[in-house]
């Protein structure tokens, strides 16, 4: 398994937060606005929202958007509508319930970060907990190219050479909050969680000086 250094530089404290702090599910249960706030529980859906909505283009950037804009890097949080969530799981049975409380729960968990590299490379990790309660971990280096712009966001291809050989590609579009530094894209979920806004807003952060590589010729350690 990987080490998460990209993670760790970021928000060294992870685990530990991770570990006393796990984003619950109820009425008022929402991933923090802040993605470096784990021990937050609690969290208004407006804030959440407004989060949100920012970070989903309801207010375009004046700018026209550039691979450049991505460049760089990001830590994020996945986030739900609450409200959207509680009504689904309301019209489920009993133990359904359970399943997509429990579901919503390890989803709220996730902590991921992604750089940018303007060479063309992407480094991206991400965290979670599990519905069995275990801390999972993984990471992945892929190559980034820009498909189109649009006024509020980057449609980007993303391809990654597997342990077969076989390259996996596949498409996100990277919604900006109008000072770019927020971006958030809509996440696969399964079937207890659709049609409730499923996410993960992200951050643009700079990584601590020491021990950070830089330059289009620098290597990871694995």
């Amino acid at each position: 398994m990987k080490s998460l250094a990209l993670i760790e530089k970021l928000f060294p404290c992870l685990v530990l937060g991770l570990l006393i702090g796990a984003v619950g599910c109820g009425t008022k249960t929402t991933a923090s606005s802040e993605p470096g706030d784990i021990g937050a529980q609690e969290a208004s859906v407006a804030q959440d929202s407004s989060v949100v909505a920012s970070a989903t283009g309801t207010s375009s950037a004046p700018v026209a958007l550039t691979a450049r804009s991505l460049a760089g890097v990001w830590l994020g949080k996945a986030v739900l509508d609450a409200r959207k969530l509680e009504q689904r799981v309301s019209q489920l049975d009993p133990e359904n319930q359970k399943v997509a409380s429990a579901k919503a729960k390890s989803f709220l968990s996730t902590v991921m970060a992604m750089e940018f590299r303007e060479n063309g490379t992407l480094e991206s990790e991400v965290e979670l907990i599990s519905t069995q309660g275990q801390i999972l971990r993984d990471g992945s280096l892929a190559s980034w190219r820009v498909l189109d712009a649009k006024p509020n966001g980057l449609l980007v291809q993303i391809q990654e050479r597997l342990a077969d050989g076989t390259i996996a590609s596949d498409q996100h579009f990277y919604q900006f909050s109008a000072d770019r530094n927020q971006i958030a894209f809509r996440v696969p979920v399964s079937p207890e969680l659709r049609d409730c806004d499923a996410m993960v807003v992200f951050e643009r952060k700079t990584l601590p000086p020491t021990n950070v590589a830089t330059g289009p010729k620098a290597t990871l350690t694995k």
